[in-house]
């Protein structure tokens, strides 16, 4: 599944992970393996560094809950350009 992608950027990923061969669900399940989250960056820290945030939305709080490997996009382009690699999730964790 995946959670903050609208419109045709989410239909590119569907499209994606069919390529893959994975099965894609629009509802988050008990039973699914990743949920894909789109990240946005700000610069509101003290430092006025660049952070990479992830939303806290129901999807992503059960995907913890459930232990579903939570990953950023980058995670799928590396699929799609490597292919799949069994813990190649932990170099792509979207974590708040």
């Amino acid at each position: 599944s995946v959670t903050g992608f609208v419109d045709a950027s989410r239909y590119g990923i569907i499209w994606m992970l069919r390529s893959l061969g994975a099965e894609y669900t629009d509802s988050l399940k008990a039973k699914n393996t990743h949920l894909i989250c789109c990240t946005t960056v700000t610069n509101d820290d003290e430092n006025n560094n660049n952070r990479h945030v992830v939303g806290g939305g129901p999807k992503y709080i059960k995907a913890k809950e459930w232990g579903l490997h939570v990953v950023t996009l980058d995670w799928l382009y590396y699929c799609m350009r490597y292919g799949y690699e069994e813990g190649s999730e932990d170099k792509f964790l979207a974590t708040r």
